[in-house]
């Protein structure tokens, strides 16, 4: 709707989606040795079955056998997406516009898999009392964002324009907690490991005559089993972006244009295994090797949203626009900073450090904090042009490891035998440049038609 000096829109989005299949993994088994055969190439072609594999003489070497087990191996995730919007461009004066709305984004089924069965499972790990049973109908209903934004066209000459926004935007953590939650709960799919027992026989009978019935129907006693649990109090990722710059024309064919990015992100996805106990000491879980809480139980995979991200960055380019049988721009982007607590990505990412203090993982990403690029195009002429692509990065930086796990994997090799966590990213490595180019020449055919033949070659010089 047009009225006055004032463009109002409002508009929805429904998007269907749904993740679907069979995920069998590890249905017929795994097995680990302590060694490579010498001759595996003739023991365990791969171009036969492996019913015709020969293991004779190998038992030996087996630590064990793992295998999950299932009646139903499908997963079925409808992921339903909504979203609102209304905004509103305001000309307040020939110069002045601001854009101003607010969003509203609702993920109906990232955090909600069906045919999940509400448990109760109650861990005291000596720290605290909680309970991270199963929850069914977990959603995030209040993720409203609002936006507001300005560009300011500063002189009668319009080439100056100081431009700005600020607003809140959200996003999804994906589909694999879901399907880890749907398929790996202890309820529809059960994993089971034998260890090597020393008797003769084991690799040609690992399970010992237990049936995939015996386990499902609870004859044989099961694993402590590894599970993954969508922590009930997620929310929706979201992230606070805010921007201020200026474009600015130099003459009929060039620009310069910076603005200041700073960038916010709150409620990241991050995961943790609650079945642990506390050391009061070191303040670090205890190595599982000691015990833990619940016995009936490994690893427990608890999907919650408590990473947060920070960072600010001024980009600066200067374009040159097409004359003269040439073109080109140039990018400056120095990173002020870019830190972190915790980023995951797709349901896979970032560990807590320490279960009990999510302050482990915040850290300097180790990004590049300089960064330049060049790319152009330059018609030389007689059909040939010649583009390419020249980047120089200041160095990143990397994290050091202990290369000890002295807490059964807690803490991600970052610690050594008394505990002293390893700072990360403290590493510099070395600046590096990268240089690609593209050669191409036209062939006019009959009238407009043309043909172009081109040569790619990519890092000519990597440094």
């Amino acid at each position: 709707r047009h009225q006055g000096n004032h463009d109002d829109k409002i508009g929805g989005e429904y998007n269907h989606g749904l993740d679907d299949g069979d995920w069998p993994a590890r249905e017929r088994g795994q097995y680990f040795f302590t060694v490579a055969a010498a001759d595996a190439d003739r023991r365990l072609p791969l171009d036969k079955d492996a019913n015709s594999w020969d293991f004779t003489g190998l038992d030996s070497t087996v630590i064990r056998f793992d295998r999950t087990y299932s009646n139903d191996w499908n997963y079925n995730i409808p992921r339903k997406t909504y979203a609102a919007w209304i905004a509103d461009t305001w000309t307040v004066s020939p110069r002045l516009t601001l854009n101003l709305g607010i969003r509203y984004d609702l993920s109906w089924g990232d955090y909600a898999p069906p045919n999940v069965q509400e448990t109760s499972l109650v861990i005291s790990n000596g720290l605290f009392t909680e309970d991270v049973g199963y929850r069914n109908d977990i959603r995030d209903l209040n993720n409203f964002g609002p936006r507001v934004g300005f560009v300011w066209n500063v002189n009668d000459k319009s080439d100056l324009v100081i431009r700005g926004g600020t607003g809140v935007f959200y996003s999804g953590i994906g589909g694999n907690p879901a399907f880890d939650q749907q398929l790996w709960n202890g309820q529809r799919v059960i994993f089971n490991s034998y260890a090597n027992d020393g008797k003769p026989g084991f690799l040609a009978d690992p399970t010992r005559g237990a049936s995939a019935d015996d386990i499902l129907n609870g004859k044989v006693p099961k694993s402590p089993q590894a599970i993954s649990i969508i922590d009930p109090n997620v929310n929706t990722p979201r992230s606070w972006r805010t921007s201020l710059g200026f474009q600015k024309q130099l003459n009929t064919v060039s620009a310069i244009e910076a603005d200041l990015v700073y960038l916010e992100g709150y409620h990241e996805e991050t995961v943790r295994d609650p079945n642990a106990f506390h050391n009061s000491v070191t303040g670090w879980p205890k190595n599982p090797s000691q015990g833990r809480p619940r016995t009936d139980y490994g690893p427990i995979r608890l999907i919650g949203t408590d990473g947060w991200s920070e960072s600010l960055t001024l980009p600066v380019t200067f374009t040159r626009r097409y004359s003269n049988n040439f073109q080109g721009s140039l990018i400056y982007a120095y990173v002020f900073f870019d830190r972190n607590a915790g980023i995951g990505g797709s349901g896979y990412g970032n560990d807590l450090y320490n279960p009990f203090d999510a302050t482990y993982n915040r850290r300097d990403s180790g990004i590049d904090h300089h960064k330049v690029r060049f790319n152009g195009l330059w018609n030389v002429g007689m059909g040939f042009n010649v583009s390419g692509v020249w980047q120089l990065l200041s160095g990143h930086y990397s994290s050091l490891t202990s290369g000890l796990n002295p807490l059964g994997g807690y803490g991600n090799n970052r610690l050594p035998a008394d505990l002293t966590f390893v700072p990360l990213n403290t590493f510099k490595n070395e600046a590096n440049s990268q240089l690609e180019l593209r050669v191409a020449k036209d062939f006019r055919l009959r009238g407009t038609t043309k043909v172009t033949l081109s040569a790619e070659v990519f890092n000519i010089y990597k440094d």
